[in-house]
């Protein structure tokens, strides 16, 4: 039986074939006329009946997979995303075949391919997740095994949904610079920060970091994920404080007037923690900020750049190194601006690290970020 005995009409797929002739008839017509003369019911029986023969066994597989690439890629979506399911089932999968249907533009035909075919090489998943969608890249991330090469990738161009799966996969391997980015992109996202810490791979270190960046309320989420967490966030809120305490600002306040009168009444023994709380609630930051400089032993520009930034870790660790009373600390928070407003429970939270946080831990954090920031200058 030649292809040109074929129709629309025949069940071919039940027919008995010569296979090797088959394959080399339909090659021929394909090479000298395309797929143009086949309409794509026969197109859809010949895939078929190659696929049937496949999982019997039955067929020269390169010489198949050869031919079937050609077929499938005109035959109508329905009839290649129900080939595609069919193709990843099998225990080896025709790979050129596979190639094709995961670089096709339509997902529900890409999508078994990309998440099952483990035959499938790195060039070609390389190819999907630099050119194709986001659905491409959640079937993606949906492998087993993926390899840090595709993982960079994804993490590059993918949206939330697709990051929050491929964090879920457990089997994929990510770079140290693909565990940055995520842990950068969790650090205001609780579900991604709870499935990072939840992955086998993802080390001590990294979990410091994703604690020292994650906002207040992401952190509180950790900790209750993981009750062994509290010291480690004690440490990630010295090391926040760190960073904030360094930040430089331009000099846009002349603090020297201030300065100096707060030095006089630290001179005369005048001045503590009751100066803070009335500069506080009187409103007078500029004072306030001289203030906690002279008992912190610190410059004004480190307390502004503590008072100034979003995060409160800058502020809970002067007011721990200088011994102020977690209400005394809590006015100076108060009286931020609204951008920086904290929630109440967020307060509360707060109060949580205040008590635990140790002044030497404090006055550690503060001398080094004094010392850098002053090199920094320099």
């Amino acid at each position: 039986m030649s292809v040109n005995s074929l129709n629309d009409e025949t069940d071919i797929a039940r027919m008995p074939v010569n296979i090797p002739f088959l394959v080399e008839e339909l090659n021929r017509a394909i090479e000298a006329h395309g797929t143009g003369p086949f309409t794509s019911s026969l197109l859809t029986k010949i895939a078929e009946l190659f696929l049937a023969h496949s999982k019997r066994g039955l067929l020269p597989f390169d010489d198949f997979d050869e031919v079937f690439s050609k077929i499938v890629q005109r035959i109508e979506t329905r009839a290649r995303a129900e080939l595609s399911e069919q193709i990843s089932g099998l225990p080896a999968a025709p790979l050129h075949t596979s190639r094709c249907m995961a670089l096709d533009d339509e997902i529900e035909v890409a999508q078994p391919v990309l998440e099952k075919v483990a035959a499938l090489d790195t060039e070609t998943l390389l190819n999907v997740a630099n050119l194709k969608g986001q659905a491409h890249l959640l079937a993606i991330t949906r492998r087993t095994d993926l390899d840090e090469a595709i993982t960079q990738v994804v993490i590059q161009r993918g949206e939330r949904e697709i990051i929050l799966s491929l964090i879920r996969n457990s089997t994929a391997r990510i770079s140290t610079s693909g565990f940055d980015n995520l842990i950068g992109r969790s650090a205001n996202d609780s579900q991604l920060a709870v499935s990072l810490l939840r992955r086998p791979d993802f080390a001590p270190a990294q979990c410091l970091s994703l604690l020292t960046l994650a906002s207040i309320a992401v952190r509180r989420i950790l900790e209750r994920e993981n009750h062994g967490l509290s010291q480690v966030i004690l440490e990630a809120v010295t090391n926040c404080a760190g960073y904030v305490l360094r930040e430089l600002h331009p000099d846009t306040i002349d603090y020297s007037r201030p300065l100096e009168e707060m030095r006089k009444l630290q001179a005369a023994g005048r001045l503590g923690e009751q100066n803070i709380r009335i500069l506080t609630a009187n409103g007078y930051i500029i004072e306030m900020i001289a203030a906690l400089a002279t008992l912190s032993n610190s410059s004004a520009q480190v307390v502004e750049a503590a008072f100034s930034h979003e995060r409160p870790d800058g502020i809970l660790i002067l007011g721990k190194a200088t011994r102020l009373s977690w209400s005394c600390v809590r006015g100076i928070l108060s009286i931020r601006g609204s951008e920086n407003r904290l929630s109440d429970a967020e307060f509360e939270y707060c109060e949580e690290i205040y008590t635990g946080l140790h002044r030497w831990a404090a006055r550690a954090a503060l001398t080094r970020a004094t010392v850098e920031r002053h090199s920094k200058v320099a």
